[in-house]
């Protein structure tokens, strides 16, 4: 019996500005990543260390370190120190198999934060610093 690649996955829905999505979206395209790919990934390293694997700052040293001006102008990236919010609401849907969706529950459940805040946080420090945070 041949299973539905559909029921294979499950998906995370969250709000978002539109400003951090473009330009997370942007930065993590630019790496060879996914949105998805990259939330996964975050959660999977946040899950063995149990910790948020990346820190939530605003300091201006690292506001857009991950480009140079010449890439965020190749991307379109006003590199202005900010995480590019413009007050725009949007969504997004974050796809991984069941298990993984399971497992980033019981994380963030552990760590007193809903799904949807650590996709945010991820997703805001991903467009302040232009880079991946986390390393992996």
């Amino acid at each position: 019996m041949m299973l539905d690649p559909r029921s294979s996955r499950a998906s995370i829905h969250i709000r978002i500005d539109g400003g951090i999505k473009e330009r997370a979206v942007k930065v993590l395209t630019a790496n060879g990543m996914t949105m998805s790919g990259a939330v996964t990934a975050m959660a999977r390293t946040g899950i063995e260390e149990m910790r948020l694997p990346f820190e939530i700052s605003r300091e201006p040293e690292i506001a857009g370190c991950g480009m140079s001006d010449e890439e965020a102008a190749d991307l379109g990236i006003e590199k202005d120190g900010t995480d590019g919010r413009n007050g725009t609401p949007d969504r997004a849907m974050i796809r991984m198999s069941p298990e993984e969706k399971r497992d980033m529950r019981r994380w963030c459940k552990a760590m007193a934060i809903t799904p949807n805040a650590a996709v945010l946080a991820y997703m805001a420090q991903v467009a302040f610093e232009l880079r991946e945070p986390v390393g992996f």
